[in-house]
């Protein structure tokens, strides 16, 4: 696999092989590593990777 550079407005439909069940996967991990939940509400609107950054920080934040 070659190697893919993140940037903040990153969006999900341009990395290479990014699929709904990967989507899915990296929420559940965030949420097990970070000790947070996100609400569905939440998840639909992050729109790309600085979206996901931002929504993180502001419940690390808050707890």
């Amino acid at each position: 696999m070659s190697e893919f550079e993140l940037k903040e407005e990153t969006q999900a439909n341009q990395v290479p092989g990014w699929d709904s069940l990967k989507n899915f996967t990296i929420i559940l991990s965030i949420e097990e590593e970070f000790g947070v939940k996100f609400l569905t509400e939440e998840i639909l609107s992050i729109k790309n990777v600085g979206d996901l950054q931002k929504l993180l920080e502001s419940k690390i934040s808050n707890n």
